[in-house]
């Protein structure tokens, strides 16, 4: 007596055959999912570092406009000393040998010869119009990210006497 397996293996064939699109299935679902995350991964990365330099520009920017401000051909604020400017640009900041900084970011206030200014010298715009082109250099720091940024500065035709 010879038993008949074909309708058995055709069972098992089909078992397997929808095991193998299950697995496919699986498969193109977790590259996906992969894709996706790198995708967010990098897009909160750029965002990242997009915030840090604009948090070092916004520094840089709010300094220079203390530098620069006049009005009537005249400083509008008497700033006597870096600790002045940097008190300006951020009530909460603190500068130590030439570095003004907050947890956001650090400016960093170099003379035309590329020396960092003291920060209690009261002749700070006196060295910024007499060395030449000086240099201000900013960190934004966000999330761990660290973004720089260095501009030349002229100083101010205006002085303070």
């Amino acid at each position: 007596m010879r038993k008949d397996f074909s309708a058995h293996r055709r069972k098992g064939s089909v078992l397997i055959l929808s095991i193998m699109m299950i697995f496919l299935m699986l498969a193109a679902s977790l590259t996906l999912l992969s894709a996706t995350n790198l995708q967010q991964t990098s897009a909160f990365s750029t965002s990242t570092s997009a915030r840090s330099i604009q948090t070092a520009d916004a520094a840089v920017e709010q300094a220079l406009y203390q530098i620069y401000k006049v009005k009537d051909n005249a400083p509008v604020v008497n700033l006597p000393t870096l600790n002045a400017l940097v008190a300006a640009v951020n009530p909460t900041a603190t500068c130590s040998l030439g570095v003004a900084s907050t947890p956001d970011w650090k400016v960093a206030f170099y003379d035309g010869s590329g020396a960092l200014m003291n920060c209690a010298s009261a002749t700070w715009r006196d060295n910024l119009a007499t060395t030449g082109l000086a240099r201000i250099r900013a960190q934004g720091v966000v999330n761990g990210a660290v973004r720089s940024l260095e501009v030349s500065v002229k100083g101010p035709t205006v002085l303070l006497p």
